[in-house]
């Protein structure tokens, strides 16, 4: 083993601290299968055959598995051999798995800076659709310098690298900053009335928003709408039966929009303007600012009126959030009535509040099924893709709202977006619903709830707890052992 523990600790540790999803846009069990026989690997857990099964009870299904104990321990990253952990790195970096050239070139900036103090690196192979293909190799022998000379040191093309000098990857999404209209010509009256809205926020220089209107007779227009469009942090799609057969559109607006919201954080804010198949296209996937069934055209000029300045208020706080992309809750649009309240009401709408300030809707129609959604909210989760899976929950909760399982999923999400009220009120009405049932992971984990809220005495209480459940956790010794270290301090204070 030529790559030290060491090594691959620092690079574990940047990827799990850095919140890099080491699976990127695959399913774990996708990406693991890409360098494991996961059907011949052994388990753990005596209830399963083989190594997938295992990995899905305790990644997927019970999330119980921590990234540090599932790479470094399961996995044997830190001690497997050299050509396993090379694999594993050169997997992150395919561009099956990180599709954005931006981020890749990041990550073997820095796994290079790591690998070359053992006398590796990793490089450019090849390519697929224009994007590198990464392979791991020795750097050749009589190389002498720092390690960023040997970065380089290897066979094949040179590796630009990305350090705090240079070119991040948050410095590429930085330049996105200004708002895209994409509309049909066809609806030039609502652009214009949408125009006026804006317009006081231009004026005040809090936004900057592109039309084709803006283009000048002898420009290359193309290249302009292009340019447009790198720039969008925000997308407003005026939304027609003609906006959606727009051959232009279709092909040359909408997917680098789509797949700047996928890879970059952009928000695409759909208004329904004319009665439209809005719902029967893949735009759906994408909450409308009002009710499809509601299009603007059909209400009175002082509703449209209220829309349009709903709308102008949420272009401006998405353009001006931080970049974890909160939008204040006042800046939302219309939406949906709810269905008609359940007996859980008062727990599906204490997330009204917070999912406006995701920029997400309250509401939205099920159109899956309720595993369906807990799978989804699971897999959004594992990537800490936290808004996401909060909806996912939610949709769940509307489909079974005495579900005990679910409300703990989702207080596990508000933990994790340290929503700490909210995820004791998830919790105590999991073991509320089901106090036969609760299990050490419940227990667990609403003792880093209690411990979040700096409650130690009460965490310590569900420490034990979990502890009688499973006494074979060390992740629970672990978590109880820093909360009597955090009780300590605060008695040493008083």
């Amino acid at each position: 083993m030529n790559i030290t523990e060491v090594t691959r600790r620092d690079i574990i540790d940047y990827l799990i601290t850095n919140g890099i999803s080491f699976s990127g846009r695959l399913d774990e069990l996708e990406f693991l299968g890409r360098i494991w026989d996961l059907h011949s690997m052994p388990s753990t857990d005596s209830r399963f055959d083989d190594g997938y099964w295992d990995i899905w009870q305790h990644r997927i299904n019970n999330n119980d598995w921590d990234d540090h104990y599932f790479l470094g321990t399961y996995l044997k990253l830190f001690k497997c051999a050299d050509e396993i952990f090379l694999k594993f790195l050169e997997t992150c970096l395919h561009p099956i798995v990180r599709p954005n050239e931006n981020e890749a070139s990041e990550f073997v900036s820095v796994f290079n800076e790591l690998l070359a103090r053992d006398g590796y690196v990793l490089n450019e192979v090849s390519s697929i659709s224009a994007r590198a293909v990464y392979k791991g190799m020795r750097l050749k022998e009589g190389v002498h310098g720092n390690v960023k000379n040997l970065i380089f040191a290897a066979n094949g093309p040179k590796q630009h690298s990305l350090m705090k000098d240079s070119n991040s990857m948050a410095d590429f999404k930085s330049n996105r900053t200004k708002a895209f209209i994409s509309y049909s010509h066809k609806d030039s009256k609502f652009l214009t009335e949408l125009q006026a809205h804006l317009g006081y926020f231009v004026r005040d220089r809090r936004i900057d928003f592109w039309d084709d209107t803006k283009i000048t007779p002898g420009s290359k227009w193309r290249e302009e709408i292009r340019a447009a469009i790198e720039s969008a942090k925000v997308a407003v799609l005026l939304v027609s039966a003609d906006f959606l057969n727009s051959e232009f559109i279709a092909k040359n607006e909408l997917p680098p929009l789509l797949a700047a919201a996928e890879h970059e954080g952009a928000t695409i804010l759909p208004v329904i303007i004319r009665p439209c198949v809005f719902t029967s296209t893949n735009l759906k996937q994408f909450q409308a600012v009002n009710d499809p069934s509601e299009p603007l055209s059909k209400m009175k000029k002082y509703r449209r009126e209220e829309e349009w300045t709903k709308i102008a208020k949420l272009v401006e706080a998405a353009l001006n959030a931080q970049e974890t992309g909160i939008v204040p809750s006042n800046a939302t649009g219309s939406r949906r009535e709810p269905k008609t309240p359940t007996s859980s009401e008062p727990y599906l709408n204490a997330d009204n509040e917070l999912l406006l300030r995701v920029g997400l809707s309250t509401h939205v129609e099920p159109r899956k099924t309720k595993e369906e959604y807990i799978n989804e909210g699971l897999q959004h989760h594992k990537a800490k893709r936290y808004k996401e899976a909060l909806a996912a929950y939610n949709h769940a909760l509307e489909l079974d709202p005495t579900n005990p399982y679910i409300y703990g999923r989702r207080a596990n999400t508000y933990r994790a977006l340290r929503e700490y009220e909210r995820a004791l009120q998830d919790f105590n009405r999991a073991f509320e619903l089901d106090p036969e049932s609760a299990t050490a992971w419940a227990y667990a984990t609403r003792g880093r709830v209690y411990d979040g809220m700096k409650q130690y005495q009460k965490a310590l209480g569900d420490f034990d707890h979990a502890y009688q459940l499973d006494p074979t956790s060390t992740w629970v010794e672990r978590w109880r052992n820093e909360t009597i270290e955090k009780l300590k301090k605060q008695g040493e204070k008083h």
